[in-house]
C-alpha cells in the first residue's frame, strides 16, 4: 500500500468511529515500512482531511450532482483527499493529486467511480478556493466553511468573543504548535536536561513555566532514551500550571479526581518530591493503568490509582483531602489545534450535558475537601458555560468556598489572563492550549 492508500484506510476507519485519529495513525505507521517523508505525507493527509472536512464536503456538494450520503464511503474519502491536496498542499502537483485519486477510486470502486472522481477534481482544479468562499453571503457560515468548524460553534464564539477575536482564534488553531516538554525534576533540573538535549542536537528553549522546555525539533523524542528513562514527558504549559497553582506540600493527602492519563497527577508528585499521598481517580481500570505506566516510567511511587466514577459520591472520602484537582471532562474546544477530531465529535447539545457532569464532580469534590483545603477546577475548553458560569454556580451553591487563585504563582507573561480570580489561557493571547483554571479555598 502506498502513502495515499494508507491515509485512505486510516480515514475510512476513523469515519467508522472506532478510534481517535492519532491512535489510528500511530497504529498504521508502526505497521508499515514507511520512510520519514511518507510518514509526514500520510500524517498531513489524515489530519488535513479531518481538520478541513466541512470545507471539503462543501466543495464536493458544489461540484457533485450526487448527494454526499449517496457517494460510497471510499469514493467520498478519496474525493476529500484529492481536494485537500489541490487546495492545501502546494508542493503536490495537481496532476498527481488527480491521477492518484482516480487510481484509488478505480481500485475501491469501478470505472464509473474513477470517472466521477476525475470529473470533480478537474473542475475543482480550475476553481480558486477564494471564489468558492466569496459566494457565501453570511459571516458565520463563511467562517464555518473556510475554517471547517460546525456552524453552531462559530455562532457561539462570535457571540462570546466577537468577530476579531474569533477570526484570530480560528487562524491560530491552524498553526502547528511547538512541542512542550515537562522536565522530571525528580531526576534532573530543567537546565541539565536543556544542556543534554542541546548537546544531542535538539534545539530547545526555556518555557514560561519553570519546568517546561519548548522544541520544534523533527527528532522523535517519543522513542528517545530521554523519554524511556523518564527524564521528560509531554505536557502543554497551560495544564502544567495546574500542579504549580495547587501548591501541594510533602505529606499531604491529595486527590486528582479525573486523573487519566496522569500528566497532572505525576506533575504533582514531582513537585512534592514524591512525598505526598496522592490518589488518582478515573472512570475505568484501563485508564488507571495509563497513570500507573506513566508513574512507573517517571520513577514515581506516591500515587495510588482508583477506578471510580467521580460523579458518584464516596462517603469514605468526606473531608479526607488537603488538596483536590478537578480537571473535569469537558468539550475540549481549547485543544482543537492538537486534536482536530473535536471539530467533528462535539455537538451543540453535548456542552450542557457535559456541564451537568462537571457540576456533579464539583459537588463531590466540595465534600471531599478538608476545611482550609484547596480545590482547583480546570478545563481545556473556552465556553463560558463550562468555565466562568460554572464557577459562579459553585460559589452560589457552596458558600463555604471562596476563590483563591494565587496571582504570584502565575508566570508574569500569563497574568493578563487572570480576571476575577479566574485564569483563562488561549492560543491567541498566551500561545498555549485553550485552558481555564480557578482555585478555591474551603473556609475553616
Amino acid at each position: 500500500m502506498n502513502s495515499r492508500e494508507t491515509a485512505l484506510q486510516i480515514l475510512m476507519e476513523f469515519e467508522e468511529g472506532h478510534l481517535y485519529s492519532n491512535l489510528l495513525l500511530n497504529k498504521e505507521l508502526k505497521k508499515g515500512n514507511f520512510s520519514e517523508v511518507d510518514k509526514t505525507f500520510i500524517t498531513q493527509l489524515v489530519y488535513g482531511v479531518i481538520s478541513n472536512r466541512i470545507f471539503l464536503d462543501f466543495v464536493i456538494r458544489k461540484f457533485s450532482k450526487i448527494r454526499l450520503k449517496k457517494i460510497a464511503p471510499p469514493i467520498l474519502t478519496t474525493l476529500r483527499m484529492g481536494i485537500y491536496q489541490i487546495y492545501f498542499l502546494s508542493r503536490v502537483p495537481v496532476s498527481a493529486a488527480c491521477d492518484e485519486s482516480v487510481k484509488l477510486a478505480r481500485k475501491y470502486g469501478h470505472n464509473a467511480s474513477a470517472n466521477f472522481v476525475n470529473a470533480i477534481l478537474r473542475n475543482v482544479a480550475k476553481t480558486e478556493k477564494r471564489r468558492i468562499l466569496d459566494e457565501i453571503p453570511s459571516l458565520d457560515e463563511r467562517l464555518s466553511v473556510e475554517y471547517s468548524y460546525p456552524l453552531w460553534l462559530i455562532t457561539l464564539w462570535l457571540k462570546q468573543f466577537g468577530k476579531e477575536e474569533t477570526v484570530q482564534l480560528l487562524k491560530k488553531n491552524e498553526e502547528v504548535p511547538y512541542q512542550c516538554l515537562r522536565v522530571n525534576t525528580l531526576k534532573l533540573s530543567r537546565e541539565e536536561l536543556k544542556e543534554r538535549l542541546t548537546a544531542d542536537g535538539v534545539e530547545v528553549q526555556e518555557g514560561v513555566v519553570s519546568d517546561i522546555l519548548y522544541t520544534n525539533t523533527s527528532k522523535n523524542l517519543l522513542n528517545s532514551s530521554y523519554f524511556e528513562d523518564g527524564l521528560l514527558t509531554f505536557q502543554d504549559e497551560a495544564p502544567a500550571l495546574v500542579a504549580h497553582l495547587l501548591e501541594a506540600e510533602d505529606g499531604e493527602e491529595i486527590l486528582d479526581i479525573c486523573a487519566a492519563p496522569g500528566g497532572k497527577t505525576t506533575h504533582i508528585a514531582e513537585l512534592t518530591k514524591d512525598q505526598a499521598k496522592i490518589t488518582a481517580m478515573d472512570l475505568y481500570e484501563h485508564r488507571c493503568k495509563l497513570i500507573e505506566e506513566l508513574a512507573e516510567r517517571l520513577g514515581i511511587h506516591s500515587i495510588t490509582t482508583l477506578a471510580q466514577d467521580a460523579s458518584i459520591y464516596c462517603p469514605e472520602y468526606e473531608e479526607k483531602f488537603d488538596r483536590i484537582v478537578a480537571d473535569v471532562p469537558c468539550s475540549g474546544l481549547g485543544v482543537i489545534r492538537k486534536k482536530p477530531d473535536i471539530k467533528l465529535r462535539v455537538e451543540e447539545g453535548d456542552i450542557e450535558k457535559i456541564n451537568e457532569i462537571q457540576k456533579a464532580i464539583l459537588r463531590n469534590a466540595a465534600r471531599y475537601l478538608k476545611k482550609g483545603g484547596r480545590l482547583l477546577y480546570s478545563t481545556c475548553t473556552n465556553t463560558a458555560c463550562e468555565n466562568e458560569d460554572t464557577v459562579r454556580w459553585f460559589l452560589e451553591e457552596y458558600k463555604d468556598f471562596e476563590i483563591d487563585t494565587k496571582e504570584e504563582v502565575i508566570p508574569e507573561k500569563f497574568r493578563s489572563g487572570l480576571v476575577n480570580g479566574m485564569l483563562t489561557l488561549s492560543p491567541t493571547h498566551q500561545d498555549t492550549d485553550g485552558f481555564f483554571i480557578c482555585s478555591f479555598c474551603k473556609k475553616r
